[in-house]
């Protein structure tokens, strides 16, 4: 008696294994392509608000970090794109071997059978018919027969099936290598245009240090972009974001942890250029750190502002217990949205150069509402913080 291999066909699915982990995987995927999706979006529709306004130093520093905020996203989109598109295609290599496996074994199988078949001869079940002695031995030799025809057809329509599920694999594998191509290609063209926006951004941050009419011209906007913020705490309402505690920040004059690590700049009060000659007055201090590095909240409070500031960039502004407030400007990204609470040395975003025209720096102001207050009064005063 012959040998029989059952086949069975393989359906290819967007997970195979019925991995649920998998899955979650997947879902977890596509929910972060949707989020840098619409903060591209976001931060399109903001470059368009500001090509509308009037040309100065700062919207033009502006636009230069919106260009690179938005190239950033496209390119960590690019790159969950192709790393999804790899994995697709390793699923697809396993399931196009496998499928190929099944093919060759189905192959042999039908193989065998038609060997036999050409031994035997065209009359085989006849010959196994006539060789029956009873009633009963030609019933089951007839259903044997039959069971034999059908298993054959089944096999040859399994095959059949298996050969085009195998040639769909091969061409979606094809697509998806196409698709790896593109994005890689996209990638490269958004890394190219990042380093172009910086480039930029360095050069006209250069114009501003060395010419004249730039320095008095960027100035002039950062003291318009100032009353902009001194009339936000003025008509910011006392009861807008309570507090998350009754703690008096003013218990903790000079206790209190530094925002970041780092070395100050430039200090609160009066500065005068050294190269132009010219004064301006600073509310509050900026503390030059390494870019990316962690923000912290200095008290605890909740957030009432925390988005794009004309000539403060990434800004979070907290307000704390008895109307004191604590601004942290010139992030890369903000890790706290409007009327969350916060806690005392909560991370709350990470260090940039949005808005600056000193690089990745951090620029703090405490205020007791609209007065500002110099922070080096209420941070801790050790030397060693001074200087890391």
């Amino acid at each position: 008696m012959a040998f029989f291999v059952v086949a069975t066909g393989l359906v290819i699915a967007d997970n195979p294994t019925g991995d649920s982990t998998s899955t979650e995987s997947s879902e977890v995927t596509k929910e972060k392509l949707q989020a840098i999706e619409n903060e591209i979006e976001a931060l399109r529709n903001e470059a368009l608000r500001l090509s509308a306004q009037e040309d100065s130093i700062v919207t033009m520093l502006a636009q230069f970090d919106l260009q690179y905020q938005m190239k950033s996203h496209e390119i960590e989109l690019l790159e969950l794109k192709q790393e999804k598109t790899e994995g697709d295609i390793h699923t697809l290599e396993q399931n196009f071997n496998k499928l190929n496996d099944d093919l060759q074994q189905q192959k042999a199988y039908l193989t065998n059978r038609l060997v036999e078949a050409y031994k035997q001869g065209q009359l085989n079940y006849l010959k196994l018919l006539l060789r029956v002695n009873s009633a009963a031995d030609l019933i089951r030799s007839y259903q044997y027969i039959t069971f034999l025809a059908k298993d054959d057809n089944r096999k040859v329509l399994s095959y059949r099936n298996s050969m085009n599920q195998l040639d769909e694999t091969r061409m979606r594998l094809q697509q998806e290598n196409r698709n790896l191509a593109a994005l890689k290609q996209d990638l490269e063209q958004a890394h190219a245009e990042l380093l172009h926006s910086r480039q930029e951004k360095l050069k006209l941050l250069a114009a501003v240090q060395e010419q004249r009419e730039m320095h008095l011209s960027a100035l002039s906007d950062l003291s318009r972009a100032a009353s902009q913020l001194q009339s936000f705490f003025s008509n910011v309402p006392e009861d807008s974001a309570p507090a998350v505690t009754t703690a008096s920040l003013i218990r903790y004059k000079g206790l209190l942890d530094w925002p970041v690590h780092g070395r100050i700049i430039r200090d609160f009060g009066i500065y005068r250029h050294p190269r132009f000659g010219t004064t301006t007055v600073n509310n509050g201090i900026e503390i030059a750190a390494d870019e990316g590095a962690d923000v912290h909240a200095v008290f605890e409070g909740r957030v009432v502002f925390s988005e794009w500031f004309k000539g403060y960039g990434e800004c979070i502004i907290l307000s704390h217990s008895d109307g004191f407030y604590t601004l942290y400007a010139h992030n890369s990204e903000l890790l706290v949205k409007q009327g969350d609470a916060v806690q005392r040395g909560q991370t709350i975003a990470h260090v940039g150069s949005t808005g600056s025209l000193n690089g990745a720096t951090l620029y703090f102001e405490i205020r007791k509402k609209d007065q500002p207050l110099n922070p080096s009064d209420w941070l801790r005063r050790s030397l060693a913080a001074l200087n890391q």
